[in-house]
C-alpha cells in the first residue's frame, strides 16, 4: 500500500512509499502547501514530534471497551498536569484484567495540527507519534536515536516510547528507570557516551549496543521489511476519527456499490415473489371461505377450514348433534372474537366441545372463561393452559347445561 509520512511541524518532511514499502522519495518544505501528494497514495500519515505525545500505562476498572475509554482521563488525572477536558486521550491497547496504554495529546495541539492540513486541502488518515516508528531491536530492551535537532526518542516494545532532551536523556541513564536487557543506539558517538556514563554510574553490567541504521525515519524505512516496526495505531480517535473515506477502501467503492445494487434488485425480485404468492394464497383463502359457507351454511367460520371442517364431519348427522354442534360453536366465535383470540382447534365428542385457542395473556383467558360461564345453558370450563413463543394458549371444554 503506498504511504505518505509527513511531519506535522515545519520543516515538513516528506516520504513517500510504493505498494512494496519502499522509499521512492522524499524531501523537505518550509511551507505545507508547496507539499504535493500523488493520486496514487492510500494513506496519509502524520508523523506527531514526539514531544507532544505522551504514552502511559494504567489499570483501569471495567471489563466494556466503551466504559474503559470513559474512565481512562480519570484513571490518568493524578500524573497530569493539565486538566483532563483539555487533553485528548487514545487508548491504544486494552484487554480486560490488563494494563491499558493510552496516548495522551493536547486538544489545542491536535485542532492546530488538523487546521493546517485542512487548510491546504491535505487530509490526514493517520497521525502516529515519531518514536512509535522508531524500529525495534530484538536483542534490546530499547531502541534509542538522537535526532537531527538533538531530541532524543526512545521505543519499548510495541506501544511504548517517549521523547525528551539531551540534558534530561544523561539524568534517565543515571536513573532506576532503564531496562538492564540493553540498550541500542543508532548512534555510534552516543552509544559511547552512554556506555561512559552507565560505567560512572555503576551499571556497567547494562549491554550497549550500536545498531546503524540512521537517525531520520526515511533511513528507518529504508530498512528491510522484517527490521521496520511501524506502529498502526493512530491519535485520531473519537471527535478526531477521520469522516472522509479511508483511501485504502476507495478502490473498493465500485464494486460495494455494484454489490448493493445487486442486493437490491434481488430484494427487489423477492418481494415480487412474496407479493405474488401472497396474492395467490389471498385467492384460494377466498375460494376455500366460498366453499365452506356453501357446504356449511349458518356455519360461523373460524379461519381454520381443515379442524373446522373435520370437525363438522365428525360431530353426526343427527338434527340434536348438529343443532348442540352450531350452538356451542357460535358462542365460541362470539367469544373468541370479542376478545380477539386465534381458535386453533375444535373438537365435538359426546355432545361436548373442546376449544384450543391463543390469546395475548391469561387475564385474556379468564375474559373468555367468565364470558362463556355466562351464556345461558352453557357449562364452561378451562381445562388447561400454559405459554410459549409470547403467546398464551388455554383448552376450553363447553357443554350443554342439565
Amino acid at each position: 500500500m503506498s504511504q505518505f509520512f509527513i511531519s506535522l511541524d515545519a520543516p515538513f518532511d516528506w516520504i513517500l512509499t510504493n505498494q512494496k514499502s519502499e522509499v521512492v522519495d522524499h524531501g523537505s518544505v518550509d511551507e505545507l502547501d508547496l507539499v504535493r501528494i500523488p493520486k496514487s497514495v492510500r494513506e496519509v500519515i502524520g508523523i506527531a514530534p514526539g514531544q507532544s505525545v505522551t504514552v502511559r500505562a494504567v489499570m483501569v476498572p471495567g471489563k466494556r471497551l466503551k466504559n474503559v475509554e470513559a474512565a481512562l482521563p480519570y484513571a490518568l488525572e493524578e500524573g497530569l498536569t493539565e486538566d483532563v477536558d483539555d487533553l485528548h486521550f487514545t487508548l491504544l491497547r486494552w484487554k480486560p484484567d490488563e494494563e491499558a496504554i493510552a496516548a495522551i495529546v493536547s486538544r489545542a495541539q491536535m485542532d492546530q495540527w488538523i487546521s493546517r492540513f485542512t487548510a491546504v486541502n491535505i487530509t490526514l488518515d493517520r497521525i502516529v507519534p515519531g518514536y512509535l516508528l522508531l524500529p525495534l531491536y530484538n536483542e534490546s530492551s530499547c531502541t534509542i536515536s538522537q535526532l537531527p535537532d538533538q531530541s532524543v526518542y526512545v521505543r519499548k516494545g510495541e506501544l511504548n516510547g517517549f521523547s525528551m532532551d539531551q540534558s534530561f536523556f544523561e539524568y534517565w541513564l543515571d536513573s532506576d528507570q532503564i531496562d538492564r536487557v540493553g540498550l541500542s543506539f543508532t548512534d555510534l558517538e552516543q552509544a559511547q557516551r552512554a556506555g561512559q556514563l552507565l560505567k560512572n554510574a555503576g551499571k556497567s553490567e547494562i549491554e550497549i549496543r550500536h545498531w546503524d541504521i540512521g537517525n531520520r525515519l526515511v533511513d528507518w524505512l529504508r530498512l528491510d521489511k522484517e527490521q521496520r516496526a511501524i506502529s498502526e495505531i493512530t491519535l485520531l480517535h473519537g471527535v478526531y476519527t477521520p469522516k472522509h473515506l479511508n483511501r485504502s477502501y476507495r478502490p473498493l467503492k465500485v464494486a460495494t456499490v455494484c454489490l448493493l445494487i445487486a442486493l437490491s434488485l434481488l430484494t427487489l425480485s423477492m418481494w415480487r415473489e412474496t407479493s405474488e404468492m401472497q396474492q395467490r394464497e389471498s385467492a384460494v383463502n377466498e375460494q376455500i371461505t366460498t366453499l365452506f359457507k356453501r357446504r356449511f351454511p349458518g356455519e360461523p367460520y373460524l379461519g381454520r377450514p381443515r379442524v373446522q371442517i373435520t370437525s363438522l364431519l365428525s360431530s353426526g348427522e343427527s338434527t340434536t348433534s348438529r343443532s348442540e354442534f352450531q350452538r356451542l360453536l357460535q358462542s365460541v366465535s362470539k367469544v373468541a372474537q370479542a376478545n380477539r383470540a386465534t381458535i386453533e382447534e375444535v373438537n365435538f365428542r359426546d355432545q361436548a366441545m373442546t376449544v384450543l385457542c391463543n390469546v395475548d395473556s391469561l387475564a385474556v383467558l379468564d375474559n373468555i372463561r367468565s364470558a362463556l360461564q355466562g351464556i345461558p345453558g352453557i357449562n364452561a370450563e378451562l381445562l388447561s393452559s400454559g405459554a410459549r413463543d409470547n403467546q398464551v394458549s388455554g383448552r376450553f371444554r363447553l357443554s350443554g347445561a342439565g
